[in-house]
């Protein structure tokens, strides 16, 4: 039997890697009965899914085709997703409900919903994970009757690209991505010093959320590029050609953690023990507690720090600086 897989994502969507280990989980779990795995989303993901090791395909929607009516008309538009095998929906709402039966998939799985039992052939209770990636990998292993916490490891360590990202010449700059400075004074400090020490090194700057007045000094530096304007979604192509990022955006670095990319995860929160299986969350984190630095790669903590001069070793010597 040929599998045919449909994933609906969430509407505005726009972490694709808090989906990857669904990805992962049906490439391994369906093997070469795995004809198609197609994403249907209102955001295009085409570059980030075209570095996995297997095709995923992406179509993009405008989030108004999934009204109750129109999920029937975008199931017939859609022409190329017949026989479908397995539907699963991550998005609310009776459209989305409506688009796996428009579809006529033979499997339609979804979390517990008032109306689900008139288009599901299964629902899955939905319980309290701490990550949306192990909420999401929950529904396709209970749709399997397997838990999140009984997976045993992939049977080909292979299928994860590590380093896949990873040019094997890199170009001389560093990728400086910033997007929760708004509120933080202590943390845009350690981003000013950190940047501050790299003189003489080539720098590229992408902000978000960050004032006006912040984000100005920040740019002020020497050999800094401004690339505030680069839309979020084409962040990920600036990876594959940098020294190495640091960052305090969550979605930026689980795309290094995903790809091989060395960097530095700025946060107040540890993210260490997020991490499903061989699936970890983000690798290279500084966790910010009171006036300490601790660095942590996966969930080992490997150093403690004070000084900025103590971090700024450390980046010289991941970045091979």
């Amino acid at each position: 039997m040929h599998n045919k897989v449909v994933i609906l994502l969430p509407k505005n969507h726009r972490d694709i890697y808090e989906f990857f280990p669904v990805l992962f989980h049906l490439q391994e779990n369906m093997g070469e009965a795995l004809k198609e795995l197609n994403l249907v989303s209102d955001r295009d993901f085409t570059a980030q899914l075209s570095h996995l090791p297997f095709k995923v395909v992406n179509y993009k929607i405008d989030e108004r085709e999934l009204s109750p009516l129109g999920s029937m008309k975008l199931a017939y538009r859609l022409n190329d997703l017949f026989n479908i095998s397995h539907f699963y929906n991550f998005r609310e709402g009776i459209g989305a409900l409506n688009f796996g039966r428009s579809l006529k998939a033979k499997e339609r799985v979804g979390f517990r919903d008032s109306l689900g039992k008139l288009f599901y052939t299964k629902m899955i209770e939905r319980r309290n994970y701490s990550t949306k990636s192990e909420e999401y990998l929950s529904l396709v292993l209970e749709d399997s009757n397997e838990k999140l916490s009984k997976r045993s490891p992939p049977k080909n360590k292979e299928i994860f690209p590590e380093n896949f990202f990873k040019s094997n010449k890199h170009e001389p700059f560093i990728f400086i991505a910033l997007s929760d400075l708004e509120k933080d004074e202590s943390k845009y400090l350690l981003v000013k010093n950190i940047i501050g020490e790299l003189e003489g090194q080539r720098k590229i700057l992408w902000t978000d959320q960050c004032n006006q007045h912040h984000r100005d000094l920040l740019k002020s530096f020497p050999s800094m590029i401004d690339a505030t304007n680069v839309d979020f979604t084409e962040i990920d192509k600036y990876l594959g050609h940098t020294r190495g990022v640091v960052t305090d955006d969550i979605y930026i670095a689980r795309a290094c953690t995903y790809f091989g990319v060395e960097h530095f995860f700025i946060s107040r929160e540890d993210y260490s023990l997020r991490g499903i299986n061989e699936f970890p969350f983000v690798l290279g984190q500084l966790l910010l507690k009171d006036d300490e630095i601790h660095y942590l790669e996966g969930v080992e903590q490997l150093k403690e720090m004070k000084k900025v001069h103590e971090v700024m070793d450390l980046i010289h010597e991941k970045f091979e600086l």
